[in-house]
This record gives structure tokens, C-alpha cells and sequence, in this order.
């Protein structure tokens, strides 16, 4: 069976103290998801816990499959930063017409499925409309850091990382991490 299409947005933050750090996402053991035919929230337990993954990654909706590329993506990459950073995040990236600043860092077929992952620059203000739990979970990635990334496979599927000084990614998100920083 293909896996759904998926997108993602690799947020890097130009930090007055830090440089251009990128956020990532470690994630959790549990996901909640939105069924599209009756609107409840599904809570579902999740594979590679504590890998981290873009800033914001999520599948494409039947109605964002029906768009053609790259507005498919935009519209998902739109939807997740909602779920996944809350409004704020969301009404500040549209009122900075981030569509306009985004770079493709990686489009790959995973079993079938096109997987695109998006980068943009933002100053540090992006911070302060995320929520302080956002803020909490989210790695903060130097450039000299990426090399130390391990790219997670198949084996990390039921595996739980448990020290927070690894950063495993899949490798499609690791390439997009090492690009963002090559191009911005």
C-alpha cells in the first residue's frame, strides 16, 4: 500500500544570540489527528518516538491531493502549522506571505508517495506567537550540529530515543536540514 503524500516546512530562525538555528520537532509517543469525515480529533500512538523531524510534517488531506503541485503542499503546510505550532503561528506566517519566501529543499517518493519539504527564514519575532509548550519541544539546531544528525531507518520504527542530546531524523529531512543551511 502507497503512503500519503506529505509536506513539510523547515522554519529556520535568524537569532540575534544563536545565528540561523533551524526548529525542529522531536516527536512524542502520541499524535492527535483530525478524521476528515467526522471532525473528531483520533488519538493515536505514533512510531520513531523521540526522532525529530521538520519543524512542521504532516500528510496531505483528500482535498489538498485534489491541488496541483505546489499549491498541494502550501495548503498542507498551511493546515499543519496550525495543528501542530497553534494560530498564532499560522496568522503570522500568512500575514508575512511566507509562500513567496519558501525554498524547495527536498521532494522525494516514499513507496509511491511524493514527500516535498519546504524551508523559509524568520526573525526571532516567529517566537513569540508560539505558544511556550511549542516553544518547550522544539529543537533548536545550530549548523555546526548537523553533521552529529543520525539517520534514522526502519529500526527506529519501535525504538524510543530517550536521550535528548540525539537527533535522529529520516533521511530526506536530514538532506533538507543540510540544504537549508548550504542556501540560506
Amino acid at each position: 500500500m502507497a503512503k500519503k503524500p506529505a509536506a513539510g516546512l523547515l522554519v529556520l530562525v535568524d537569532s540575534l544570540n544563536f545565528g540561523k538555528v533551524a526548529l525542529l520537532s522531536r516527536r512524542g509517543s502520541v499524535t492527535c489527528d483530525k478524521n476528515e469525515e467526522s471532525l473528531l480529533w483520533i488519538v493515536k500512538s505514533q512510531a520513531f518516538v523521540g526522532c525529530c523531524q521538520t519543524t512542521v510534517f504532516g500528510g496531505l488531506s483528500q482535498k489538498e491531493m485534489l491541488l496541483a503541485a505546489p499549491d498541494k503542499f502550501h495548503a498542507a503546510i498551511t493546515r499543519e502549522t496550525e495543528e501542530e505550532l497553534g494560530f498564532g503561528a499560522k496568522s503570522w506566517l500568512l500575514s508575512y506571505r511566507y509562500v513567496d519566501y519558501l525554498k524547495e529543499l527536498s521532494v522525494a517518493k516514499n513507496e509511491g508517495a511524493e514527500i516535498a519539504i519546504y524551508g523559509i527564514v524568520v526573525n526571532e519575532s516567529f517566537l513569540h506567537v508560539l505558544p511556550q509548550g511549542v516553544i518547550n519541544s522544539l529543537v533548536f539546531l545550530k549548523r555546526e550540529d548537523v553533521p552529529n544528525i543520525i539517520v534514522s531507518d526502519k529500526s527506529f520504527q519501535h525504538k524510543e530515543i530517550d536521550d535528548r542530546k540525539v537527533i535522529a531524523m529520516a533521511p530526506d529531512a536530514k538532506d533538507a536540514v543540510n540544504r537549508a543551511f548550504e542556501i540560506f
